[in-house]
């Protein structure tokens, strides 16, 4: 979404910051196609880094034109980004003394500088020669100085110091002596050379959100969530004129005689002559109002009543769609910004596409009676073809442009669509140009088939380069060109399924979804391949492109998002339905595959147990213990026990050997 927009002083250019995935970027576009320049430049903050406020102004104070004309972009940080759309470059960055964020930075025609206000209440003056800091003020250094104020305006400051931040900050010259204007829920004017609040103003119980001067000691305020444009006169010290607004209003431009402003409704109000001094009749809405912004500084609701002189707009401007287009979009339109030229002409832009700026003019005077223009004016805005730049006239019947190939009578039911695509006969085409030499070598040689296939393979691939892919695509989505998308989706390399999306028209996403869950609806569960391949195309879509939708969505409405892409939304949620029980089977699989390991564990820890103990009991079993010989000491140690042993079986041995030979001994004797 856009969080804030800016003119330049004379209205060529319009600053916009933008949140695209949580990063805050700055835009800066010319207004007229004409200009020679046509600037158009985006840059990204830093990671971390958030937009909070922006002020134009001029690096050279003896030239007040386009090329020293820079933009200064206040931080969450605490630091002032100096740019220049002409040189397309980052000039230099201001840091304060603290890191609070930057409620509001000023740049002063009268002293070449630059004011800032943090959420500390430091008031710091920064030389554009030098980028050094001039002054440092607190806003405690003005409440020391009141001593000649009345009460009720003490307790005002008191209150405002411990309860309140300041908003905004304008340097003035006041008396032929420099002033500072402060603004939170109230105007203060304090004078810088003595440090004193000279006038204080207590209007509004919201902050202010706008904070303007004109040179003829008028200030012009509104504040959040208010309809009610206070007047005042600097010189009488009171409230003017009151200006009410349909809706709450977000931002102003004035000039001489003329006020207009931007409401919350997307409309424009014109208000003529608001600085004259001629008592207008009371707005009886203003009167009955329960708004306590609409409170002045008196006492009794009859007395305010009275002092009140308020004023509603002579005319109302505001965009609609054309007839033909009342089903398919948004009836009306909404004006983002709103810039009163010196021309006589009121510059004013809207979105389309929730992105993209468009300008337009509307002369401010009537030619017929030369005064300003007055009553209902209903613009007549068509929207933008989507595959038409963006300064195109011709108007479609779609909120995504008109799907030209589609019949009046087209039903899906009737149509036979027929998947793949015609590459599959390249190969046989290429073999049949080869010679007959070139044929009796492939059929020789096996490694001349691998490399003919690679090369017919390369040149596929070569031919499917993903900026043709993202031409073919653009013409398929556009012409409803149903095989030639088909051949499209069949593309299996994620790379360029990736590049291809990230290089396609914002504006044809919602069409391509359409046509994606369209082909999923169609496909069984038993299609595992192309349903994968479908569903990385939807993935990277709403990777690459999820910001504009969510800026879409942001613009169009809550629930239009989901209104557009309803099919999808039932398709996958139909198709993810069985995940939790998945999920559920999944986790109990893993809980027995792990109890089925442990006991396998436990299983071979006890059997190697098991090992070990039988082992230790033969061993045991081959040794006899004997108690009582033990305790008589006549075994020293097994090893005498197993000595005794062997001499005994030794001896037995020998004497059986000499018994043996005594025997034949005798034998011999007898012979």
């Amino acid at each position: 979404p856009i969080v804030d927009s800016s003119f330049n002083p004379d209205g060529s250019l319009i600053a916009s910051a933008i949140i695209a995935l949580d990063a805050h970027n700055i835009h800066i576009q010319s207004t007229s196609s004409s200009d020679f320049r046509n600037i158009d430049i985006s840059f990204p903050l830093d990671k971390g880094l958030k937009f909070t406020c922006f002020s134009w102004g001029y690096l050279n104070p003896d030239f007040h034109n386009i090329e020293s004309q820079v933009l200064f972009i206040g931080l969450n940080n605490g630091s002032i980004l100096i740019y220049s759309p002409i040189q397309n470059q980052l000039i230099e960055t201001l840091n304060n003394l603290s890191s609070y964020s930057i409620i509001s930075c000023y740049y002063s025609k009268l002293s070449n500088s630059l004011w800032s206000i943090d959420l500390s209440d430091d008031l710091i003056e920064f030389n554009l020669s030098n980028f050094q800091k001039i002054s440092n003020y607190k806003i405690s250094d003005f409440l020391n100085q009141i001593d000649n104020l009345n009460n009720s305006i003490t307790n005002n400051i008191s209150n405002f110091n411990e309860n309140t931040k300041l908003t905004n900050i304008k340097l003035i010259s006041y008396q032929e002596k420099p002033h500072l204007l402060l603004s939170s829920n109230s105007v203060y004017l304090i004078d810088l050379s003595s440090k004193k609040v000279v006038s204080h103003f207590s209007n509004h119980i919201n902050p202010i959100i706008v904070l303007n001067y004109k040179n003829d000691d008028h200030i012009i305020t509104t504040a959040i969530d208010d309809r009610f444009i206070n007047i005042y006169s600097l010189s009488e010290n009171s409230i003017k004129k009151v200006l009410v607004t349909q809706s709450n209003v977000v931002s102003i431009s004035f000039n001489d005689n003329t006020l207009i402003a931007v409401t919350q409704e997307g409309l424009i109000e014109v208000f003529d002559n608001p600085f004259n001094s001629k008592l207008v009749k009371p707005n009886e809405d203003s009167l009955n109002s329960d708004n306590p912004n609409n409170l002045i500084n008196s006492t009794g609701r009859r007395k305010r009543h009275q002092n009140n002189k308020s004023n509603s707009a002579v005319a109302k401007i505001k965009l609609q769609r054309p007839a033909s287009q009342l089903k398919i979009v948004e009836n009306e339109l909404k004006i983002l910004n709103a810039f009163l030229t010196f021309d006589k002409q009121i510059l004013y832009s809207w979105l389309e596409n929730a992105t993209i700026f468009h300008f337009d003019k509307l002369s401010l005077i009537n030619q017929d009676s030369k005064s300003v223009i007055t009553g209902d004016i209903n613009i007549v805005k068509s929207k933008a073809s989507s595959f038409s730049q963006d300064k195109t006239k011709k108007n479609l019947s779609s909120s995504h442009g008109d799907d030209i190939a589609a019949s009046k009578q087209y039903r899906e039911t009737t149509v036979h669509i027929a998947s793949g695509d015609n590459l599959k006969d390249i190969e046989i085409d290429e073999t049949e140009n080869l010679t007959l030499a070139d044929k009796l070598n492939s059929l020789n040689i096996s490694k001349d088939i691998s490399d003919f296939q690679q090369q017919i393979q390369e040149k596929k691939i070569l031919k499917a380069t993903t900026g043709s892919l993202t031409v073919v695509l653009t013409q398929a989505l556009k012409t409803n060109d149903h095989s030639l998308l088909e051949s499209i989706l069949n593309i299996d390399n994620e790379q360029n399924i990736k590049t291809t999306i990230l290089r396609l028209n914002s504006s044809l996403v919602i069409i391509l979804l359409n046509k994606l869950s369209e082909r999923l609806a169609r496909l069984s569960n038993t299609s595992q391949t192309k349903n994968k391949r479908l569903i990385i195309w939807i993935k990277w879509v709403l990777i690459i492109h999820g910001s504009y939708l969510i800026r879409l969505n942001f613009t169009g409405g809550n629930g239009s998002l989901l209104r557009d892409l309803s099919q999808l939304n039932f398709i996958l949620g139909k198709k993810a339905a069985n995940l939790n029980k998945l999920l559920i089977l999944r986790s109990k699989l893993d809980l027995i595959l792990e109890q089925i390991s442990i006991k396998k564990e436990i299983l071979s820890e006890f059997q190697q147990q098991n090992y070990f103990s039988q082992e230790g009991e033969e061993n045991e079993s081959d040794v006899e213990y004997n108690e009582a010989l033990d305790d008589a000491h006549l075994i020293d140690n097994g090893e005498e026990d197993y000595i005794s042993e062997d001499d005994e079986e030794s001896d037995d041995y020998y004497s059986e050997d000499e018994s043996d030979v005594d025997m034949e001994e005798e034998e011999d004797d007898d012979d």
